[in-house]
């Protein structure tokens, strides 16, 4: 059975971002959904780039990171196949103005740091944790790390470390990521910690006009009212 005949497509477009989109699919043989990343632009960094996020999923096998199926690599055609999660990004349910009870925000943070822990047990650094990665489930109780387009092992850092070479969120990058500098997984603790805070109050944090975070989070709807 071809590839073509053993996946049915649900939703063409159910995600994009970076230089890949995301189509919702139906494995006909397993009976199953599964969502198929696919490379939009086919030049060798982005190749290679695409080549590493598939080799860190499949060194990886944690609840709370997506389960790699397959892949099909070819000269015209680069695609992922992988668990798909019901759910939705973090990054909506912080626009819509919702925020989580203390309980659900500890939940779904123990659950990505319990990932990263994972990850980074196996030398990958994810480098843009950030809401836009990371999917709550449709019933809200649990939360999953997502695309690892630009993670790298630690000796891919050592060799692509240098002065000038930057990649990834700076919003949320750690200083040591903002400056090229070498990494190790705490700089994605450190960008958990980021999203963390803006999670919970809704914005990104900023230097100056402090004030405690319960007054923050007084701003904002449960997520029960969503």
């Amino acid at each position: 059975m071809s590839t073509e005949e053993r996946y049915e497509v649900i939703e063409e477009a159910h995600g994009e971002g970076g230089f890949g989109r995301v189509s919702k699919s139906r494995d006909k043989f397993l009976d199953r959904l599964v969502a198929v990343k696919k490379l939009m632009v086919l030049d060798d960094e982005a190749r290679e780039r695409f080549r590493r996020e598939a080799k860190a999923l499949a060194n990886m096998s944690h609840p709370h990171i997506p389960a790699i199926y397959d892949v099909r690599f070819s000269t015209d055609r680069m695609e992922i196949y992988f668990e798909f999660v019901e759910g939705r990004p973090l990054r909506g349910i912080i626009a819509q103005g919702g925020i989580p009870s203390m309980d659900q925000a500890r939940r779904w943070f123990t659950q990505v740091a319990a990932a990263l822990e994972h990850a980074h047990g196996r030398n990958i650094i994810h480098r843009d944790v950030k809401p836009d990665n990371i999917i709550v489930s449709a019933d809200d109780a649990n939360a999953l790390l997502m695309d690892f387009g630009i993670a790298l092992s630690a000796d891919d850092l050592k060799k692509l470390t240098k002065k000038g070479y930057v990649i990834g969120t700076p919003a949320y990058m750690s200083p040591e990521q903002s400056n090229s500098e070498t990494l190790d997984g705490r700089s994605d603790l450190y960008s958990l910690g980021i999203t963390l805070y803006e999670t919970l109050c809704g914005h990104l944090p900023h230097p100056g006009g402090f004030s405690p975070l319960r007054i923050r989070m007084k701003l904002f709807r449960p997520l029960s009212t969503l």
